[in-house]
């Protein structure tokens, strides 16, 4: 098993060290937060996802009810759980790949190629993580909960396995590894953060693609009238109420920010992957964006 690795707190980076990492949210009623405020909700969340991935850890990253009321999957279940994230990861490669043509630019994986690393944000079991092991040299399996990654670890196998490296985030819950990366993803787990902490995760990920890197993430925004739903972006509220919770991002604001850090957003559009959730918000969208200008 791989050893679970802290990665280094933003604050302590070199963009960040001239300013106090505070920022607005205009589609969330103009409110500030600060590191502070990040440390608290993220320390929260985890709590709930180390709960989660001790009770119900599958069920907890594809919310169908086969994967739900266990902790343990047989042969069988555990290969249709694996294969969905072989299809999602085959998807997300190939349209981030004829995006990137679109602009210019060329996906280090096309045409069969092997990238050398990859980020897979919110890992959880390593659904995707396993999927683009077979794709990239270096897979960076990032997630809050220990207990989910300790379960990714036990459960992956073979060639993949060799290609993992399981990272708990640290306290402060917005992070950057040390290398620079040609493809970031994260689906079906943004949405359970605050919109706060959306942010702070969107800009970490710009930050850890190289010149020329690619990502493409997964974003709930917008929301139905749904009590599922967190609608008025009240960081407070969530760490008050316990259990899985989903909120949504204004795509303006995601946009914005990737667009500061330095990414280029290549392109939005509405998608989704699996979730059965009562009344889901039916507006998400799927972000690509590259570090760096692009030809366009």
């Amino acid at each position: 098993m791989r050893a679970l690795r802290a990665w280094l707190p933003l604050a302590l980076a070199a963009r960040v060290r001239a300013r106090s990492y505070a920022m607005a949210l205009a589609g969330c009623s103009n409110q500030t937060y600060h590191m502070s405020d990040l440390a608290t909700i993220a320390g929260s969340q985890r709590g709930v996802w180390e709960e989660l991935g001790s009770v119900v850890p599958w069920w907890s990253v594809l919310s169908s009810p086969e994967f739900d009321g266990t902790n343990t999957l047989n042969e069988d279940k555990m290969r249709t759980f694996y294969d969905t994230g072989e299809e999602a990861v085959a998807k997300a490669l190939a349209r981030t790949a004829e995006i990137a043509r679109t602009h210019g630019a060329r996906a280090v994986w096309s045409g069969g190629g092997i990238g050398s690393t990859a980020i897979d944000f919110g890992c959880g079991v390593g659904r995707l993580a396993r999927a683009l092991a077979g794709r990239f040299a270096s897979v960076y399996c990032v997630d809050h909960s220990t207990a989910h990654l300790g379960l990714a670890a036990r459960s992956i196998q073979g060639r993949e396995a060799s290609r993992l490296h399981y990272v708990a985030t640290s306290q402060a819950g917005a992070e950057i590894i040390n290398e620079a990366a040609d493809f970031v993803l994260s689906l079906l787990s943004l949405q359970h953060m605050v919109p706060q902490l959306q942010v702070a995760a969107l800009e970490h990920l710009c930050d850890a693609l190289r010149v020329g890197g690619l990502g493409r993430v997964q974003l709930l925004t917008g929301y139905s009238d749904s009590p599922y739903v967190e609608r008025d972006c009240d960081w407070r509220l969530a760490v008050e109420e316990r259990g899985m919770q989903l909120h949504f991002l204004p795509l303006d604001e995601a946009t914005r920010h990737l667009t500061e850090r330095g990414c280029a957003v290549l392109a939005e559009e509405p998608c989704d992957d699996h979730v059965s959730i009562p009344d889901r918000a039916s507006t998400a969208h799927c972000v690509t964006f590259a570090k760096g200008s692009v030809v366009s």
